[in-house]
C-alpha cells in the first residue's frame, strides 16, 4: 500500500508541475502575440 500511495503522489505532483508549466508557456505565447499586435 505504501508504494501505491507514493506512486500516486508522485504522479499527481508530476501532473501538477506539467500543468503549471504548460499554462505558463501558454500565457507567455499569448502575451507575446498581444505584444506583437500592439507594437
Amino acid at each position: 500500500m505504501f508504494y501505491v500511495n507514493l506512486i500516486r503522489k508522485t504522479f499527481w505532483v508530476l501532473f501538477f508541475i506539467e500543468n503549471v508549466l504548460f499554462n505558463k508557456i501558454k500565457v507567455e505565447v499569448i502575451w507575446r502575440k498581444k505584444q506583437k499586435l500592439y507594437y
